[in-house]
């Protein structure tokens, strides 16, 4: 259980002392980032272990806890033995991930087309029938998905809805 929190990050006192137990059945450890006390508890517990890290957001906001964090982002990503991002774009436009692009591999995020293939028509027309034509938003609700982008670009068609489904700050 974590003892405290910072910026949304959970902080445990156990986890070092299990990362460095679960390490030793390993050969290549994965890593989500960010989680900067998982990162920070790698590199000080267990980085001569292989490991994999896949890469899901650039920290934006936090300016002065990032002028901290960035001097481990970098020690992190250079201990790698892979990046992972879920585009080639994201590997150019990211500050951090563009540094280590040699290290860095594309993964896209699946999508199961079955979905959409093979959702009952029924469904589907009600569907249409509710909304109209619409655009479909997925996702957490918070800054970094740039929903505020795709609502000012919404105001060049006409006609068509906005429909927004998930849960967060915004």
């Amino acid at each position: 259980a974590a003892f405290a929190s910072i910026k949304r990050m959970p902080l445990t006192l156990g986890l070092p002392r299990l990362l460095a137990r679960l390490a030793r059945g390993c050969d290549l450890l994965h890593f989500n980032f960010p989680n900067p006390w998982t990162e920070m508890v790698y590199l000080a517990v267990c980085g001569s272990k292989d490991s994999v890290v896949t890469y899901h957001s650039d920290i934006y906001r936090q300016k002065v806890f990032l002028w901290l964090y960035r001097p481990w982002i970098h020690a992190f990503l250079k201990r790698t033995a892979a990046i992972i991002a879920t585009s080639p774009n994201y590997i150019e436009s990211s500050p951090f991930l563009s540094r280590y692009r040699d290290h860095c591999r594309s993964i896209v995020l699946p999508v199961d087309i079955k979905m959409f293939t093979e959702s009952p028509q029924e469904e589907i027309l009600a569907i249409k029938e509710e909304f109209g034509p619409f655009v479909l938003f997925v996702g957490r609700l918070v800054y970094y998905k740039g929903l505020e982008h795709l609502i000012d670009a919404m105001g060049l068609f006409c006609g068509i809805r906005l429909v927004v489904l998930g849960q967060g700050e915004l």
